[in-house]
């Protein structure tokens, strides 16, 4: 049983990027003080030599309780190399079921 644990608590390995084929493209929210707000990246898409990447600034319902804890989301997707440059486009989401 204690190894089982000390197995689930070890980091996982770092994913292969092959960079001569492949970007990351990262996103960050800035620090934010509760738990409920995340961000993630929705899409990559590529139009004109450019990376269209679309991004989800996730919330909790309003209703919810948020612990106060400090917290600095990110995100990193791979995507293949045919772009070198990107414009980001940012949405509001209100994710999850109504907390009561």
């Amino acid at each position: 049983m204690a190894g089982d644990r000390v197995q689930s608590l070890s980091k996982p390995p770092r994913p292969s990027i092959d960079f001569s084929s492949h970007v990351l493209v990262f996103v960050a929210r800035d620090e934010t003080a509760d738990s409920c707000r995340t961000i993630a990246i929705n899409r990559v898409e590529v139009d004109r030599g450019r990376f269209d990447v679309f991004v989800d600034d996730i919330r909790a319902p309003m209703n919810c309780s948020c612990p106060p804890v400090v917290t600095d989301p990110v995100h990193v997707v791979a995507v293949a190399r045919v772009a070198s440059t990107a414009t980001f486009h940012y949405r509001s989401v209100t994710q999850g079921a109504e907390c009561r």
